[in-house]
């Protein structure tokens, strides 16, 4: 039992106290030790003093059982621990006992004892080795011998009335004895009441009103309860389906954290808004889409539906225009490099578009079947392949789009050619034809340019041929795409392909398409994209695992419809429907929340040496650099208009009022570039600081140097005011000590500063925290594997060679709570100065961000890629995050800003979702009707 503390407690919004129990024996003593927690010493008509949760009452059918007791858990204040042979037995029990160390403190657990052997061993400082009562997760967590209650048992049965009554006094925070006496008051009372019932009219008329009040009271319960639970069933679907239906997990996300804005509805929105880090935005067609075309010069992205409308979209717009409608589905459809002319078939009939003139229908020749239809770049010419009611082979006219007038007219060969694709450019059109047969012909006069035949199997899967008309890409599902140039005189029919591209997939692929120079490959398969550069043919089957890493995964594409997958404009752009769903992807995009841009230098070229330090200016418009390299002050994307500065000083930076850059360093060994005298503090020693922030007047600086030392400046004038010896240690410790980290509070008054042995050969230590006031050391942290320190408003952060970090008030006095970690977490911490978010490095450059109020994992952002290091940190008033990724050898640095706002986030998932959710989508993903839930409208 915890030592019982006696004084007032504001009331819980959740439960007051969570049963944890096994075996039938202790369920009968539950609803006795329920109902004394909750309404002994209350008057009968009130509601209960406080909930108790019990897994039996509590809990509503339903799956993810642990969830749910875990949220009873979070939202109990004790922990009520009913300890048996049985429940020491239990996993269940053993593991809710486990999840109360880590997040609740001790002083809240409360032991019962209702059978078996529990005692207290004083020579070992434990419970004794014969305890049969005691889950094995509180063995060893209590420094004193606590103190628990006992259930004595008769003949008559176990009487439970006089540990109700402890139990009850310790868990309302009250004396037993003015417990006891209020319980002896209230049941006098009641028995007055029973013997009022002379004036029943009234008693009846005051239990109606009584009665009312505590539905009332109660409703509003059961109404916060079902809007939580609500929330949190909405953000849990919502990760479910993020891999596979991205929209729908934007869309549940939003309405999880706009009926109850918590972590873990915040954590879904992060995450749907990062998972999928390449999706711009989908695009509502408003039908079936059946053709899919991006234009050349990736302004505008085209669809032909199944009803036969043509629709489009300029980049940007929320909404498509119809251009045209066909009287049957759209069989084929072409667009010029600006889409300003856009060509589509149905099954015998083509229509022309052009912007600014009235749609021409365009008959095909004799009535004929329409197999295919090309635009040239420019729009000047359209070509129509048709085929064949009156003729063996098909036929293929070019007309000016202007006039509407044939321009070339000409006939296949080959049987081969009549169902085939065609390509224009503004000079000669390519037929492509199945089986790989392929012509190339002169617009003006169809004069046979080249010819030839691929030698493709018939079950490959063939590209498009590329916008320029010189390669085609085809595939068995393999890692290896063959991609064949057509271009050259005289090939010979059948022959090999002599380039490829290497992708990290095998399967039955939907789509297969070429980029419009053809140096690009993209493939859609089992709800991924894959992206690959097209390279020379290796005969020798010598392609080292290079080639496969340089292919890019677009995840969140659900299942691609077939032939619905194109690049927009270059490389990078890419547009794929599924049912009436157009997705853009940009492949230069870091994610939906992230606004990025290279600049002017390279941080580092010593991947071993760690990230840049990053200092963001107090108005959000500039960010100091400082790395292996010159240090530098870089606008903020946001802010290209603000002044940048490069300068050979690295060391601690900070801000004055005026916005310029204070910067504390040692000494130059040779003349500072790029920087005023007064921007510079110089730091005794031969090591630059590892410590530095200015006091909020901004007259005084703080820095700490590397050998603990710590430093007070007038920052106007750059003279030191006050040098503060390192924190004292014994006599024999003091010269064998190392300073490997420190750090300054945001208000400048304490410093804290981590210490480790010589002898260690891991770099950590103790931390000990001085009051630079009080110039003496207030707070010390033992356990000498701490790596680093970071204040963080309220907070003082403990990071330990495990990866755990430790969350401390900031004085060190008290441990407020742990965030899980290991060993991937060896760089330090960066948290904003409010203490609300911190952000984690693993090696692999990935970022995890956590809620430090609550330890939740709100999401994680995927490393950057290509990147080697990466140098978080958040702007003053904590609304930025900043990183600054170094990247492969020879390339600058890209710097990446994101808003932490929610408002943000919801207007971001909100606006890639594009419409909301209909209610029949509601009901198959969630069951519920969305009557009343808010969305993005």
């Amino acid at each position: 039992m915890t030592w019982l503390r006696f004084g007032r407690r504001l009331p819980s919004i959740g439960f007051g106290a969570f049963i944890s129990y096994s075996g039938e024996r202790d369920r009968a003593l539950i609803a006795k030790l329920q109902n004394g927690i909750e309404k002994l010493a209350k008057r009968w008509y009130r509601p209960p003093v406080m909930k108790v949760f019990v897994d039996k009452t509590s809990i509503g059918a339903g799956p993810k059982l642990w969830g749910r007791i875990e949220g009873g858990l979070r939202q109990s204040t004790w922990l009520i621990l009913m300890a048996s042979p049985e429940a020491a037995q239990s996993w269940w029990v053993d593991r809710e006992v486990s999840w109360w160390i880590q997040n609740r403190p001790l002083d809240n657990l409360i032991i019962v004892n209702t059978a078996g052997v529990l005692r207290w061993d004083r020579e070992i400082g434990d419970f004794s080795s014969d305890s049969n009562a005691i889950p094995p997760s509180l063995r060893g967590k209590f420094a004193d011998e606590p103190v628990w209650v006992s259930v004595p048992r008769s003949d008559h049965g176990p009487n439970v009335d006089a540990a109700v009554l402890s139990i009850a006094a310790a868990v309302r925070q009250m004396p037993v004895h003015e417990l006891s006496s209020k319980a002896y008051i209230e049941h006098r009372r009641t028995l007055r009441w029973a013997g009022g019932a002379l004036v029943g009219l009234s008693v009846l008329l005051v239990g109606a009103l009584v009665a009312t009040v505590v539905a009332v009271i109660q409703k509003g319960h059961a109404d916060t309860q079902s809007r939580i639970s609500l929330a949190r069933q909405l953000a849990a679907t919502s990760v479910t389906e993020l891999s596979t239906n991205p929209r729908a997990a934007m869309l549940l996300a939003v309405s999880a954290y706009k009926i109850d804005p918590n972590p873990q509805t915040l954590a879904a929105l992060m995450r749907v808004n990062t998972a999928n880090p390449y999706l711009v935005r989908y695009l509502d067609a408003g039908g079936r889409i059946v053709q899919l075309v991006g234009s050349s010069d990736g302004t505008a992205i085209v669809a032909g539906l199944a009803d036969g409308r043509v629709m489009r979209w300029h980049i940007g717009d929320p909404a498509p225009r119809t251009l045209l409608k066909l009287p049957d589905a759209v069989t084929s459809l072409a667009v010029s490099a600006d889409a300003s002319v856009v060509a589509a078939a149905g099954r015998t009939s083509v229509f022309l578009w052009r912007s600014g003139v009235p749609t021409a229908n365009l008959p095909a020749l004799h009535g004929d079947r329409i197999s295919a239809v090309a635009v040239s770049p420019s729009g000047e010419f359209v070509a129509i392949n048709s085929c064949c009611t009156s003729r063996t082979n098909g036929t293929v006219e070019v007309l000016d789009t202007s006039q509407k007038t044939p321009e070339a007219q000409f006939s296949y060969s080959s049987e081969d050619m009549n169902s085939g694709h065609l390509v224009a450019t503004d000079h000669d059109l390519l037929s492509f034809g199945t089986g790989g047969r392929w012509e190339r012909r002169q617009i003006s006069d169809g004069t046979v340019i080249e010819a030839g035949s691929l030698g493709l199997g018939g079950h490959q899967m063939v590209s498009l041929p590329s916008g320029n008309g010189q390669f085609v890409a085809a595939t068995l599902g393999s890692t290896t795409t063959q991609v064949w140039q057509m271009r050259g005189l005289n090939l010979p029919d059948g022959y090999r392909w002599d380039l490829e591209a290497q992708v990290p997939t095998r399967g039955t692929f939907t789509s297969v398409v070429l980029s419009s120079d053809g140096t690009t490959v993209a493939i859609a398969n089992n709800g991924s994209i894959f992206v690959a550069p097209v390279v020379a043919r290796d005969k020798e089957k010598t392609l080292s695992m290079s080639a496969t890493e340089q292919s890019v995964e677009v995840s969140g594409a659900e299942k691609v419809t077939s032939g619905l997958l194109s690049f927009l404009g270059d490389n990078h752009h890419l547009v794929s429907a599924t049912g009436n769903l157009v997705a853009l992807w940009d492949l230069d995009q870091v994610d939906r929340l992230a606004h990025a841009a290279t600049i002017g230098f390279s941080s580092t070229t010593c991947w071993a040496c760690g990230p840049a330090l990053v200092s963001v200016a107090p108005d959000s418009k500039r960010i100091a650099i400082f790395g292996e390299t010159p240090a530098a002050v870089e606008p903020l994307p946001s802010a290209v208009d603000s002044p940048q500065l490069k300068t050979n000083v690295p060391g601690q930076a900070m801000w004055r009022k005026n916005g310029r850059l204070l910067i504390a360093a040692t000494k130059p060994t040779r003349a500072a570039t790029g920087i005023e005298e007064n921007q510079l503090l110089i730091v005794p020693g031969t090591r630059d600081p590892v410590a530095a922030a200015l006091a909020p007047d901004k007259s005084t600086a703080i820095v700490v140097g590397a050998d603990g030392v710590i430093f007070v400046y007038d920052s106007d004038t750059g003279e030191i005011r006050e040098t503060i010896p390192k924190p004292s240690l014994p006599a024999d410790e003091a010269s064998q000590v190392l300073y490997t980290d420190a750090d300054v509070s945001s208000a400048a008054d304490l410093v804290a500063i981590v210490s480790k042995p010589f002898s260690s050969s891991v770099i950590a230590g103790s931390v000990q925290i001085y009051d630079l006031a009080k110039h003496q050391v207030v707070g010390e942290i033992a356990g000498e594997d701490v790596v680093y320190a970071r204040f963080a408003g309220p907070f003082l952060l403990i990071q330990r060679a495990s990866g755990k970090l430790e969350v401390w008030d900031k004085r060190g006095s008290s441990l407020v709570r742990v965030i899980a970690g290991d060993e991937s977490y060896f760089r330090a911490p960066v948290a904003d100065e409010q203490g609300n978010l911190v952000v984690r490095r693993r090696d692999e450059n990935t970022l995890d961000i956590f809620d430090l109020r609550t330890a939740t994992l709100l999401g994680t952002l995927p490393a950057v890629r290509d990147s080697v290091l990466t140098g978080p940190a958040f702007s003053p008033d904590g609304r930025l995050l900043v990183n600054d990724v170094a990247r492969l050898a020879g390339t600058n640095d890209l710097v990446v800003t994101r808003e932490m706002d929610p408002n943000v986030w919801l207007a971001k998932a909100c606006a890639a979702a594009g419409t909301d959710l209909s209610a029949e989508e509601w009901r198959v993903l969630t069951g519920i009707a969305p009557d009343g839930i808010p969305t993005c409208r």
